[in-house]
């Protein structure tokens, strides 16, 4: 299906005065507000970290101190050097502005967005609509957040809001605090091998399972897990990338982020199976970096996929979709990398 424009996101908030593109977002966050909007965020990967150290310098060209996700040797600091900002200034930047673009992908039920022009690693997240919610599920996250999301949002689920959110890694973690507060009937699924070493909100990694925002936040440990009612939505933990990696199910749809990436040769759409020598996908513990994975951990990455059904397969970014025989594909793939991986 191809994408189109639902005319409901934020294109017009570049034109919005300062004072009303934060109005509602601030009405949203209440007293949070004042510690939301002016957190550091790393402009290379949109990590909101609560740090406010000295050699945290948001001026600086090349800051003292360095993001430790764009440490990590799966990411990276940017050519130009470690550079912060807030969420203030990126919706206040009238030289550059923001806005969520959002498309409809099925009628009525999934629709993706992604922040234009990109801002950190440039992911998309997913909106699910399923009647047995009272709400959205939200399939990772980006970290731009204004009042025209808001309002598309509320749009979108008859102003219920997104009830779930689930993210995928340590990644694509950015401003998943601030979503909480700005959303306060909203469950905030992550990884548990994940979240304690790489949660940059540090103050809420302490806090899980007591009051507040940390209260909110759900730890996933089992290879399967059922969100919300009826067991029609349920999150995958297959690793790989991160100890933690994470993909959900829903319907016939893998949502795969980048534990598995599609690659050129599996966006073909196709009524048939792909060709048996042919790629689908890609598994990689750094995708900028290009660092592989072994092929026993490819194996153990696909073995929760052999026990459960899906056709469809929707990737991080946007346009990198399988829309027909995706668990053949991903399968099939991993073993002609298996295959070239046991020749080295």
């Amino acid at each position: 299906m191809a994408y189109f424009n639902l005319d409901i996101g934020s294109k017009a908030g570049a034109a919005h005065s300062t004072a009303r593109s934060l109005a509602l977002l601030s009405s949203r966050l209440g007293e949070a507000a004042a510690v939301e909007l002016e957190l550091p965020l790393c402009a290379t990967c949109s990590a909101q970290t609560s740090y406010s150290g000295k050699d945290l310098d948001l001026k600086a060209s090349d800051s003292a101190y360095k993001c430790p996700i764009c440490l990590d040797p799966r990411q990276y600091i940017g050519v130009h050097g470690q550079k912060w900002t807030t969420l203030r200034s990126l919706i206040e930047n009238a030289e550059k502005p923001l806005y969520n673009d959002f498309h409809e992908l099925l009628d009525g039920s999934l629709w993706t967005f992604k922040t234009r022009p990109a801002f950190g690693i440039g992911q998309r997240a997913f909106l699910l609509k399923d009647r047995r919610f009272d709400g959205l599920v939200m399939w990772d996250c980006v970290a731009y957040l204004d009042d025209d999301t808001l309002k598309a949002i509320d749009r979108l689920s008859d102003g219920k809001g997104i009830t779930h959110m689930i993210v995928s890694h340590p990644h694509y973690y950015s401003t998943t605090a601030t979503w909480l507060a700005a959303f306060p009937s909203m469950t905030l699924w992550l990884a548990k091998e994940d979240f304690h070493d790489w949660y940059p909100r540090r103050e809420l990694v302490q806090g899980v399972g007591g009051d507040g925002l940390a209260g909110r936040i759900k730890l996933v440990d089992a290879e399967q897990t059922a969100v919300g009612p009826g067991g029609h939505v349920k999150i995958l933990l297959l690793g790989g990338h991160f100890p933690g990696s994470l993909v959900l199910l829903w319907n016939d749809i893998l949502f795969i982020a980048d534990t598995i990436q599609v690659v050129p040769s599996g966006l073909y759409k196709s009524d048939q199976p792909q060709r048996p020598d042919v790629a689908s996908v890609t598994f990689l513990w750094s995708y900028p970096n290009q660092i592989p994975l072994s092929a026993a951990e490819i194996r153990r990455v696909c073995a929760p996929l052999e026990n459960v059904s899906f056709d469809k397969a929707f990737g991080a970014f946007e346009g990198f979709d399988i829309w027909g025989h995706a668990k053949e594909k991903i399968l099939q793939s991993r073993d002609i990398f298996c295959r070239r991986l046991a020749t080295q």
